[in-house]
């Protein structure tokens, strides 16, 4: 059985969920009819009823909505997962759970249904990945799951496959839960590289020095971004031979983005999902991190880098409890910072700005 935002795997005759990606951060009320029960009193009040299902308070939905008769299907492979529209995490494991399902040859399987979100009928990196390794599927055999709707049980399966990995690491360590390794995403890299960027490539110019750029309005926001650019395009041009500083603001298309980050020779950005198409770079480039050093989801570039053989430095940012969710963040030494992407592109010590 699959249920929810995230396609929750139930397997009703062992009694057991599935959780698939970064287990512990997912939100149960939205994927699984969750039922109060409270012990000796079943709900907090004597006059209460015997149980109820679970509500969630200051939402304008109620955890209560089912699915009477779900459809069954015989044969199907899911790429469904948690928080699987996030650029991160469609790009390293929605993508490598395809990669690794084609290996296996699952996805040659006669009669078999992919089940993908609906995310992928848009153009983008899902479906430049559907079609890297599920293009021969017909049309019929996708089944596209939407976000929203019933938080119970949508689908019945009688033989599920599904791709997961050992965790390189406990939770709330770099690397762990659901980060994937080396040996998947190295064959992601290349299937993007070879099938999407081949038709956009163009005569090579300089190599490129890349900032990212936040959308206005999104959290991580970094304060003294003008200093820190002008500080990259000084850097820029004293490098030999010289290297082209290029904004990226994700809006560049998936064949657009993968030649970018190919011609890379470092870049440089805060925390965040853009910093996942370091996948694409060449293996010379230098990985520039405007973060913090704590473990876990902080750390998620500091295993990525490694396993596709990058070498990643961590400019730290100002402390701030909210950590990665703050809205505006501050590199805690904006010259140091400087000084030290300086001393990796050019050599020696910082111009004076």
């Amino acid at each position: 059985d699959m249920g929810g935002n995230a396609g929750i795997i139930v397997d009703e005759a062992r009694c057991q969920i599935y959780v698939n990606s970064q287990g512990a951060h997912v939100d149960f009320p939205i994927n699984l009819r969750l039922l109060e029960v409270w012990g000796d009193r079943p709900t907090p009040h004597d006059d209460g009823p015997a149980y109820r299902w679970y509500e969630q308070r200051g939402e304008p939905w109620v955890n209560t909505e089912a699915v009477e008769s779900p459809p069954t299907v015989e044969l199907a492979a899911s790429i469904l997962q948690f928080a699987g529209t996030s650029h991160f995490h469609q790009l390293a494991e929605v993508c490598s759970r395809l990669a690794l399902l084609q290996r296996k040859g699952v996805l040659a399987l006669p009669g078999l249904r992919l089940i993908a979100n609906g995310a992928g009928r848009a153009p983008g990196f899902l479906a430049e990945a559907i079609k890297l390794f599920a293009g021969h599927l017909r049309k019929d055999s996708m089944i596209w799951w939407e976000s929203g709707g019933a938080t119970d049980v949508r689908l019945r399966v009688d033989v599920l496959h599904y791709a997961d990995w050992r965790s390189a690491g406990s939770l709330g360590e770099d690397g762990g839960p659901s980060f994937p390794p080396r040996s998947v995403l190295r064959p992601v890299r290349e299937a993007f590289i070879t099938g999407v960027a081949a038709p956009a490539r163009e005569k090579k110019g300089r190599r490129k020095l890349i900032l990212l750029k936040r959308p206005s309005g999104m959290r991580g926001t970094l304060k003294g971004s003008g200093t820190l650019r002008k500080g990259l395009e000084a850097i820029a041009k004293d490098a030999r031979p010289k290297l082209e500083l290029k904004q990226f603001d994700g809006t560049p298309s998936p064949a657009q983005t993968v030649k970018l980050f190919g011609e890379a020779r470092a870049v440089v950005g805060v925390h965040g999902g853009a910093l996942a198409n370091i996948i694409f770079c060449p293996s010379d480039a230098e990985v520039f991190e405007l973060g913090f050093a704590a473990p876990g989801s902080s750390g998620t570039y500091r295993h990525l880098a490694p396993a596709l053989g990058l070498h990643i430095v961590m400019l730290p940012l100002k402390l701030d409890d909210r950590g990665v969710g703050a809205e505006d963040v501050e590199l805690d030494d904006l010259p140091a910072a400087i000084a030290t992407i300086r001393t990796a592109l050019v050599g020696g010590a910082d111009k004076e700005l």
